[in-house]
């Protein structure tokens, strides 16, 4: 389960915010080294995950994806230098 929640945040993270996108970049290197696979799940597999999710399982997404978001913004960025 974690391997869709995870691929659906490095896609986001990429650029892309549908999933129609799944299938294409389902053997894309950069994410398949991500995830240590030759495949990742395609466009059919992930509708099915999301169409079998329940009420605890979306609670507990939800509570991954507060910790992801207080963590993301937790980083500071170190102060910007103006080199001439």
């Amino acid at each position: 389960m974690m391997q869709f929640y995870y691929k659906k945040i490095y896609l986001i993270c990429a650029g892309y915010f549908t999933d129609d996108v799944s299938d294409y970049l389902s053997k894309d290197p950069v994410l398949t080294n991500c995830f240590g696979k030759q495949n990742l799940a395609s466009q059919l597999t992930r509708s099915r995950f999301g169409s079998r999710l329940d009420e605890i399982t979306l609670r507990q997404l939800y509570k991954i994806t507060c910790a992801l978001r207080k963590r993301i913004y937790s980083v500071v960025q170190p102060p910007r230098i103006l080199l001439v």
